[in-house]
């Protein structure tokens, strides 16, 4: 509610955060996103490919899968789930962008 009505980030959160934890917390590198930008690519399905992926992860960190066989858990997620598809445009639509250099 205090967001939508335009609270003072910075007052707020010196009013209960150290200064030094506001500081690092500013100063600390970020890993960008871009999905906001990029375009489903006909022929991508983003939900049936994030399941698989979810499920088989999911299957890796309980012992349900073998790590070895993480490289056919990628050649399925990037061949029978179209995600080299993805991948593929969304990195001409970032170059077109100019957000990525070719």
């Amino acid at each position: 509610m205090y967001q939508l009505l335009g609270r003072n980030e910075m007052e707020y959160l010196e009013s209960g955060y150290p200064k030094e934890a506001i500081e690092f917390s500013a100063n600390t590198p970020r890993v960008e996103i871009f999905n906001g930008y990029l375009d489903i690519p006909d022929g991508y399905n983003p939900a049936d490919a994030y399941r698989f992926m979810e499920e088989e992860i999911a299957k890796f960190i309980y012992g349900k899968r073998s790590i070895s066989e993480y490289d056919d858990f990628l050649e399925k997620l990037l061949t029978t789930f179209k995600y080299q598809l993805m991948l593929d445009s969304a990195e001409k639509q970032l170059k077109e962008l100019e957000i990525i250099k070719n």
